[in-house]
Parts: structure tokens; sequence; C-alpha cells
């Protein structure tokens, strides 16, 4: 779950798709819909008991992997390298990035493209850009304001929030406003 849904967010751009969709595996990466709802128990049974990330999990045979009701092997619902984004999610953040008047940029290489080219392009329109990283980026030089550093703590400094539950308070209440705000503009991910 991501921070901005579990601030309760509705409005959230997830560039990258989620882990927790399952779509067919076509170069298109069509959605089959929301067909893991219990994420406390495996998508199959092959999966049971291979979720511990300290260790390998062996192989699994492909007809036991997800498939849908037509035998079509199922992947998760993410853009790996060297995949296309979805063009109608790359069409909605060009509109934000269009109508945004700040653009913070956090914790990121800022080498992939699409995305390592939003600064520039915000930042071509007269629009500041705030960067918080752990290292200078090619998009650093354009920045307004630069933080070296974990996003985790410098956010909440930033923000002016410092604990867990003031940030979850914060983002909350940014999306129940619905109105852009620099908490909106971090949903952009």
């Amino acid at each position: 779950m991501s921070i901005s849904s579990a601030a309760g967010s509705e409005s959230a751009v997830q560039l990258h798709g989620s882990i927790w969709d399952v779509c067919r595996a076509t170069p298109t990466g069509h959605k089959d819909g929301p067909c893991w709802q219990d994420r406390r128990q495996p998508l199959v049974p092959a999966l049971e008991g291979r979720g511990d990330p300290s260790g390998l999990c062996g192989e699994i045979a492909e007809e036991d992997l997800p498939h849908d009701d037509a035998g079509r092997l199922l992947r998760p619902g993410v853009v790996w390298f060297n995949e296309n984004l979805d063009q109608a999610v790359a069409d909605k953040v060009e509109g934000i990035l269009d109508a945004c008047d700040l653009l913070l940029i956090v914790g990121t290489s800022a080498v992939v493209y699409p995305a390592a080219g939003y600064a520039p392009h915000v930042w071509s329109r007269g629009v500041p850009v705030v960067e918080c990283n752990l290292e200078p980026t090619s998009n650093s030089r354009l920045c307004a304001l630069t933080f070296k550093g974990r996003a985790g703590l410098l956010l909440p400094r930033l923000l002016g929030v410092q604990d867990d539950e003031r940030v979850r308070a914060a983002m909350a209440a940014a999306a129940a406003q619905e109105t852009p705000g620099v908490v909106q503009r971090l949903r952009v991910h």
C-alpha cells in the first residue's frame, strides 16, 4: 500500500503501476481487475510460504503460477524496464505537470525517462523545482532548492510534520481537500 492510498487519496497517479494489481501477460498489460483482494493469502497455492525476502523461493512450475480463466499467464500490474508506460497514465501526468506551480522531486536518480524529463519540462515554464535526494542528479542544476538527505527524514521537516501520525494526518487532510497543494504534487511517483 502506498502512503497516498493509506492517507485516503483517490487521486494518486501510480506511474509504474501497482504490484497489487494483476494483469494478463500481454504487451499492453491489460488489467483483468482486482482479482487479488486478500493480500494476506497467496495469489495461488504454489506461492504459499514463499514470501520471505531473506531467501530464495526456488523454482515454481509455470502451470502453478497464476493464470486467468482462459489459461493465460498473469503478471504483476507494473511497468518493467523496456516496457512503455500506460498512455492514459502518461497523459494524466502530463496534465498534472502542465498545471503545477511547484514540482517537488523526491528520491530519484533522474536517469530513467520519461520521469527524468519532468523537471526540465516544468522548469522551462518557469515553475520552481525542489529536489530532495541523497545525491545530486542531472536535474539539480534546474532546482530552486536542493536538499541532500533521506526523504523519510527531510520531508516531515520540510512539511512541518515531525512524527508518523502527523504525516498521515497531513496526507489525509490534503487528500480530503481536493485542492492542489504541495502534498498533491508529491503523489506523482
